[in-house]
């Protein structure tokens, strides 16, 4: 099941656009890469892609529909600026604006293998009897992963949902 996203990509690197774009287009995604919280310029915050960064700025400028899920395996996806009124705009938020209504992200730094033994943990309690992902029990599951995947206390409280 794919959902059309309607973008301008005027402002984004050829390559970078279309990578965006491939990602839009599922139900649920799941990025692994390096976020760059920017405190001072929230709407500057960014994904790094391979070709170049996906700011806030470019997330909100997209209107998407029928996204479910988006997991966010990335540092800092969950940090505003400390002392502006901004505080609230971060990544995970603003993923969360673009249309997915349920978004797993990051207080600050992941540790590479808890974040891999976490989401494989994740992914396996996803699954339901009937063998099916539903995003609704999204916020089950990721409590139940920490509960259950013997995942350290300082990289079980970095991991925050929202939505659905």
């Amino acid at each position: 099941m794919y959902s059309p996203i309607e973008c301008n990509y005027s402002s984004l690197h050829r390559t970078l656009a279309a990578q965006f774009s491939s990602l839009t287009k599922h139900e649920w995604v799941h990025l692994a890469c390096r976020g760059l919280p920017n405190p001072k310029q929230p709407l500057e915050s960014a994904f790094t892609l391979r070709n170049g960064q996906l700011t806030i700025h470019h997330i909100l400028a997209c209107s998407s529909m029928n996204h479910e899920f988006a997991y966010l395996s990335v540092c800092h996806t969950a940090v505003g600026g400390e002392e502006s009124l901004d505080e609230a705009v971060h990544l995970t938020s603003a993923v969360q604006f673009a249309g997915f209504l349920s978004v797993i992200g990051t207080m600050w730094v992941v540790d590479d293998s808890e974040a891999a033994k976490t989401t494989s943990a994740f992914y396996k309690l996803m699954l339901d009897k009937s063998g099916h992902l539903g995003y609704t029990r999204t916020a089950f599951v990721l409590n139940n992963t920490m509960e259950t995947a013997n995942i350290p206390l300082d990289q079980r409280i970095l991991y925050v949902h929202l939505g659905a």
